[in-house]
């Protein structure tokens, strides 16, 4: 999740010192390993495989987080696969190390259950990668709901899923972190700034967002808006108000990390069909904050 998208615009205050950059192999969609978090969502995972597998990736690696009943490893995709079990639910930050470590491909492509691909993803992100210079720690694209109930449509209108983004000097987009969901990243990058944070996150949102502030310093994080996905969001209020408190609470641990002051402002403006779910959203971010 973008915990910055609580302030609508791209945030840089993180980003203001001198970048180390490192240099990154070009893309090679058929050497890529994809790496699922998954927790008690059989279905969700069966859904994100089977949208995988039409790519040709090197391998998929699924690492169950604890789930119970544990999840079962599909029997019926062509792509190489792994599955990953922790003994108990340590957290999606854990997960995705966990996948990362028992990887060797030069990018890794994050993402989750619940998740359809749309064709062209990987190609998409080599023309991005091929264009941009030796400069880039990760691509990311965008992300939509797969329904398109009311909820769904909030999701997909306000870019609940997408980073800020930017205008580089060259006048490419460029995002300011990533969303795990949706995101390339690449595996010298991550080894230089030290993976996804376990300690500081656990089982709660916002290690991804963390990790994108430190991709930023080592190489672009290009925006590549073709290279969209579908996630699946449930139709319910409840959880509707569950995550949006979710992603208060990874606000106020990044901000915590950082010694920033991303105290969440009621100051957003919605399209009169929208108004009662942004106030409801904007309440839900406070009281996971913990103003």
């Amino acid at each position: 999740m973008s915990v910055t998208d609580i302030y609508n615009q791209p945030d840089l205050t993180l980003h203001t010192t001198s970048k180390e950059l490192i240099s990154t192999p070009e893309i090679i969609p058929s050497d890529i390993v994809s790496v699922i978090p998954a927790y008690n969502d059989q279905e969700g995972l069966e859904i994100t495989l089977r949208s995988l597998d039409r790519f040709g990736l090197a391998m998929i690696v699924a690492v169950d987080d604890g789930s119970e009943p544990p999840l079962k490893a599909p029997s019926n995709i062509s792509t190489p696969f792994k599955m990953i079990r922790h003994d108990e639910n340590r957290g999606v930050a854990a997960a995705r190390n966990t996948g990362t470590f028992a990887t060797k491909s030069d990018w890794i492509y994050f993402t989750d259950c619940g998740c359809i691909h749309f064709a062209g993803l990987f190609t998409s992100y080599k023309k991005s990668r091929a264009s941009a210079g030796p400069f880039v720690s990760a691509v990311v694209g965008p992300v939509v709901a797969t329904t398109q109930g009311r909820l769904g449509t909030f999701y997909t209108e306000e870019e609940i899923l997408n980073p800020p983004i930017f205008h580089n000097e060259n006048d490419a987009l460029e995002a300011t972190s990533i969303v795990g969901c949706n995101a390339l990243i690449s595996r010298a990058a991550m080894d230089k700034v030290g993976h996804f944070d376990e300690k500081t996150y656990g089982t709660n949102f916002g290690e991804d967002t963390d990790l994108g502030i430190q991709l930023y310093h080592v190489g672009k994080i290009l925006w590549c808006e073709y290279a969209g996905i579908a996630h699946d969001f449930t139709e319910s209020l409840d959880v509707f108000d569950s995550r949006f408190k979710s992603y208060g609470k990874a606000v106020r641990l990044v901000s915590d990390k950082y010694n920033l002051d991303w105290t969440p402002q009621m100051f957003f403006r919605f399209p009169k069909n929208f108004i009662n779910l942004g106030e409801r959203r904007n309440q839900m971010y406070v009281e996971g904050f913990g103003v």
